[in-house]
């Protein structure tokens, strides 16, 4: 599962923290992530997010999660290492 903590700055400028989880809640693997570079277009809905997550053996990828927001939901797809899909984040 995984969560998004974002902050829009200066107009398209996206910020704030990506939160992967795995696992049952007895033995959850968290990480939380710094997104690293993320814009934001008004004008299509279109937004991109960019940075480096780690996995749960440790090793750190390089994750990218592009999609468009419309009302309070995020579709699109995304790419953390060799991993990729699509997805779809609704906002709590």
């Amino acid at each position: 599962m995984t969560f998004l903590e974002l902050k829009l700055d200066d107009g398209n400028r996206v910020s704030g923290t990506t939160i992967w989880r795995q696992g049952r809640p007895e033995n959850r693997y968290e990480h939380r992530a710094a997104i690293k570079s993320g814009s934001f277009d008004a004008a299509t809905g279109a937004i991109k997010l960019e940075g480096d997550g780690r996995r749960p053996d440790g090793a750190t990828v390089a994750y990218v999660i592009e999609g468009t927001i419309e009302k309070d939901t995020i579709s699109g797809t995304y790419k953390i290492g060799e991993d990729s899909g699509p997805f779809t984040f609704k906002r709590q």
